[in-house]
């Protein structure tokens, strides 16, 4: 499968010849230029529970749904937005059967064991307080700084549940604009991390998420935190979504949000004066 070739891939990255055993997979919402708020999240786990949820993700994606009278041909690929909105592939499909759907992946994932982190970033905060050139210059634009925070946040997950492992992956949706694509590289360059580091950097890596099922998953997490970003900013219930509400519950993940005052901490946090 794609999954198998692209972690063969990883796996043969390791340092004197070891298996990778951890990877993390990112894929981003909210990175049109008139979006409110920017997210990147995603998921990090073992090479065991990446390879249990490709083969399940699949094999929902294969087959929708197990009742003969709900057939549905096999689907390109699982993607949160347009099943809930039921556009694109989803056409055609009835309200319960994309709750279904989305209720089925999202066991996959939790199932899978594997465990989350997402960063959004108010955008319009972002750009009204970090003006001075020298911190732009330095922090990035919104999506460069939420980008950044993608490799914090798998390390401290890393970190957390599995303490034993000493490399990870990371792989990131694919970017076809060059010059955005060129914007976000540079951050990744700049990670540093300390020789005493654990987990160590193995390899940064760009894959398509048509034909990668973790990043399938990444979108999932991605775009639950931009609905609800979204709705936190506006001042709704942060629960708005039942789907939301059921994933906090199944699925082991965290995630942050930079407001007026996050934003502010940061830039200070760098030696950087916020704008009035």
């Amino acid at each position: 499968s794609d999954f198998r070739e692209f972690a063969s891939f990883l796996f043969g990255r390791g340092k004197d010849g070891l298996i990778l055993a951890l990877e993390a997979y990112f894929d981003d919402a909210g990175t049109h230029d008139d979006a409110d708020v920017v997210v990147w999240g995603g998921f990090v786990g073992s090479v065991s529970q990446w390879a249990k949820l490709d083969a399940e993700w699949r094999a929902r994606r294969d087959k929708p749904f197990d009742a003969p009278e709900h057939f549905r041909p096999p689907l390109p690929r699982f993607h949160l937005s347009n099943c809930a909105m039921r556009r694109k592939e989803f056409e055609g499909f009835t309200q319960p059967e994309s709750d279904s759907l989305q209720y089925e992946f999202r066991k996959i994932i939790a199932e899978s064991g594997v465990v989350g982190v997402a960063y959004g970033i108010d955008r319009r905060a972002y750009d009204r307080i970090v003006v001075d050139p020298e911190a732009r210059e330095f922090l990035g634009d919104a999506e460069q700084a939420c980008f950044g925070s993608c490799f914090r946040g798998a390390f401290q997950q890393a970190r957390k549940h599995y303490p034993d492992e000493t490399e990870m992956a990371l792989a990131f949706d694919w970017i076809s604009n060059p010059t955005r694509k060129a914007k976000l590289a540079s951050i990744a360059e700049r990670v540093e991390q300390p020789p005493d580091s654990i987990p160590q950097i193995a390899g940064i890596f760009w894959g398509k998420t048509a034909s990668l099922m973790p990043l399938q998953a990444a979108d999932v997490m991605a775009t639950e935190n931009y609905w609800a970003a979204q709705a936190f900013i506006a001042g709704r219930d942060f629960n708005e979504r039942p789907h939301m509400a059921h994933f906090l519950r199944n699925v082991e993940c965290v995630g942050y949000i930079m407001r007026e005052q996050e934003i502010r901490d940061y830039m200070r946090k760098y030696g950087y004066e916020p704008a009035t």
